[in-house]
């Protein structure tokens, strides 16, 4: 990172409930966002103000979204690879034992607010790292999503906080629980029922190694919503991520299969007549197993350049909504745009 002047700082807003509780679901959010033409904000725009001043290293874009509900004395907080709801008023940063720090901020009625916040114990919060918003770097941020319509879709997210540096590389997924969301080892998309959304993207110099095209980087990756198997009302389904008849199983109809989620030529089992394949639930080029041909890999379910040139990558996982037996579970699905209780425990196989 270049060297930075002293800069006025900025003082975050004190936590406001409303700032959590008008977030949308994960996919309303997503697809909000892509409506808003979001990736080509995260290229430009997003990119050039964390860059310009040098925040790159520290911060990243977040897409704002809730798993589940909380009350108005609630806080988020995360302890190790959970993330829960604890009772602590909106003025209070210390609990017993220890305290609270935000890792994650929206802008809200024109100022920053900390929705999400990790557990700091007594004997480490001196030397925890504390992020400080110089004012410049607010307001530029500020004026950006405003300007573009992405206030409630776009937030700003420590990177890695609270993780040791040897877990920097884990690959990992969230799944919630109830109102628990949880970290766990990740698994490729393919073995995951439900659509995927990306979650956060960071920003890397262009020119670097195993970049793709556009300076943005994905972090903690993919948040999956849990779908249904049977779709017989109307014969659409969901497979990770995309849409298909469920009653073609042949695709004899228009010559086309879905396979991990992706549409080839059911005719072509090789891709011998086009040279793609899917794997993982992404499509590359059959003949190439390096990437060498197209500077295309795929590495647990996610696409990125392997030696491109303008400062984008992919990693660190997936997140996905987790399904149960239970109906009265809380966790919340969406079938073609309608919300229901979802049928669920977590279903990786």
């Amino acid at each position: 990172m270049a060297a930075t002047a002293v800069l006025q700082p900025y003082n975050e807003a004190q936590y406001d409930h409303r700032a959590f509780d008008s977030l949308m679901d994960v996919d309303e959010s997503a697809y909000y966002f892509d409506s808003l033409t979001g990736y080509e904000h995260l290229r430009s725009g997003l990119r050039d103000i964390f860059m310009r001043h040098g925040v790159s290293d520290e911060l990243a874009v977040a897409l704002l979204h809730r798993h589940f509900e909380m009350s108005t004395n609630e806080k988020l907080v995360e302890l190790g690879p959970v993330s829960s709801p604890w009772p602590i008023a909106a003025h209070e940063d210390s609990v017993l034992g220890g305290h609270i720090l935000p890792h994650t901020w929206r802008v809200f009625e024109n100022e920053l607010h900390p929705l999400e916040f990790r557990f700091i114990p007594q004997q480490e919060f001196q030397d925890a790292r504390k992020v400080q918003f110089s004012q410049a770097f607010f307001e530029d941020f500020r004026q950006y999503v405003k300007a573009n319509g992405l206030e409630n879709v776009v937030g700003i997210t420590q990177l890695d906080h609270g993780r040791d540096a040897d877990e920097s590389d884990v690959q990992l997924m969230e799944v919630t629980h109830g109102r628990n969301s949880i970290m766990v080892p990740a698994v490729p998309s393919s073995d995951v029922s439900g659509p995927a959304f990306q979650t956060i993207w960071s920003f890397v110099e262009k020119q670097s190694s195993k970049l793709d095209a556009d300076g943005i980087q994905t972090r903690h990756g993919l948040c999956y919503k849990a779908s249904s198997t049977d779709a017989a009302n109307d014969g659409i389904q969901t497979r990770h991520g995309l849409c298909y008849k469920a009653t073609s199983t042949d695709a004899s109809n228009d010559g086309i299969q879905t396979r991990h989620g992706l549409c080839y030529k059911a005719s072509s089992t090789d891709a011998a007549n086009d040279g793609i394949q899917t794997r993982h639930g992404l499509c590359y080029k059959a003949d190439s197993t390096d990437a060498t041909t197209d500077g295309i890999q795929t590495r647990h379910g996610l696409c990125y350049k392997a030696n491109s040139n303008d400062g984008i990558q992919t990693n660190h996982g997936l997140c996905y909504k987790a399904t149960s037996t239970n109906t009265t579970n809380d966790g919340i699905q969406t079938r073609h745009g309608l919300c229901y209780k979802a049928n669920s425990n977590p279903t990786t196989a």
